[in-house]
């Protein structure tokens, strides 16, 4: 007997109707929205591919071991892609086009996490409790904390986030709003695995996000097309913006105006993105978030982070071996040199993860190999 195909079927019915009524008045949407129209297709396209994801996911039967967390899922990811979709057909009832970009950008955001959130969730189509960390210690808690459920209500998981991150207190709603990926209802193994692939560190996490998603640079729901467009009107070179990729998970990447006034755009590669922030503001490229006479080079909390100059066993970069080995490849564990590190991932296409050198293993994230102190008794070396 299979069951969950009904919701399955309901939810995805739902994102069809919703689909093709957009569709259907896709032209006249975008005459109001004149220069801005992009977005609407650019919502649309994520819809679509949520709807064709969805199709992919193929029921389990009741007597599957794996059926009692599927179907909790599946509720509650209908319940509150339901909720999401009712406000998104009424979204595109509004005449303020300023607005409706803005509201269109917070939907392709959650459209494509949704889709990510079921890849990983439901690889080719089934589903498995089984899924891999970036960072090794968001693994553990997890397991630690719900152990092989999908996901926890938002209250839950806020309740035993405090417990591990006491500082989150400050921020709290910053924090919900941030790492509520897919979903303000629940947070699933999916947004939790992004939010510290993203701003790394067990030991520096809060301070790392508290500071990025409240500097003026970062586009909060940007993409490739509004990084140009936020930057078109900074005439002044070094003007930049950063934002979460949609094009590699649980990477950044970062805008800025040249000195020749071109708007560039580059996925970030290292051991955080403060450390390319910091590099750009060094290097002249990244002085004025979105224009504005004001940087956080985040030299403070680069120091707090910064990797020792030689490994405790003093080892080379197996792959180069000139540099020191200060590169902790995520999840695998096997290391190298940061600039075999950026030179692996730069050499892949934006859609594709490099793989570790030694293993093979899919590459998530990157970790900096900070020296263990000695005891006080040890003289340093």
């Amino acid at each position: 007997m299979v069951l969950g195909d009904s919701d399955l079927k309901q939810i995805n019915g739902r994102v069809s109707k919703i689909y093709k009524k957009v569709v259907g008045k896709r032209e006249l949407l975008k005459k109001n929205l004149d220069s801005s129209g992009k977005y609407l297709d650019e919502a649309l396209d994520k819809l679509c591919m949520l709807k064709n994801t969805l199709d992919e996911i193929r029921p389990f039967s009741k007597s599957e071991d794996t059926y009692k967390p599927y179907k909790q899922y599946v509720k509650v990811m209908r319940n509150s892609l339901s909720s999401m979709l009712e406000e998104f057909d009424s979204g595109m009832k509004l005449k303020t086009t300023g607005f409706l970009k803005e509201f269109l950008l917070k939907y392709t955001h959650f459209f494509h996490h949704l889709t990510m959130e079921l890849k990983y969730l439901f690889p080719n189509g089934q589903m498995t409790s089984s899924q891999t960390f970036g960072r090794p210690y968001a693994q553990e808690w997890w397991c630690k904390n719900f152990g092989s459920e999908l996901y926890a209500t938002t209250d839950h998981f806020y309740e035993r986030f405090y417990v591990t991150f006491l500082e989150v207190c400050n921020c709290k709603s910053l924090f919900l709003d941030t790492i509520c990926f897919t979903s303000t209802d629940y947070i699933s193994k999916y947004s939790f695995d992004l939010f510290t692939r993203l701003f790394g560190d067990k030991e520096n996490l809060i301070k790392v996000f508290s500071r990025l998603v409240s500097d003026p640079g970062y586009l909060k729901h940007g993409t490739f097309t509004s990084s140009f467009d936020t930057l078109t009107s900074c005439k002044k070179p070094g003007s930049y913006i950063f934002r979460i990729s949609t094009r590699r998970l649980g990477f950044w990447s970062i805008a800025y105006v040249s000195s020749s006034l071109e708007i560039l755009q580059a996925l970030c590669y290292d051991w955080s993105i403060i450390f390319s922030l910091n590099y750009g503001h060094q290097q002249g490229l990244y002085l004025y978030p979105r224009g504005k006479n004001c940087a956080d080079d985040f030299s403070d909390l680069c120091g707090k982070i910064v990797p020792s100059s030689q490994t405790s066993s003093e080892e080379k970069c197996l792959r180069c071996g000139a540099n020191s080995s200060n590169t902790r490849m995520e999840p695998c564990g096997h290391s190298c040199c940061r600039a075999c590190y950026k030179e692996i991932l730069d050499n892949k296409m934006p859609s594709i993860s490099g793989k570790c050198f030694v293993c093979q293993a899919e590459i998530l994230c990157c970790s900096p190999i900070i020296e263990p102190p000695l005891p006080s008794n040890e003289p340093h070396r």
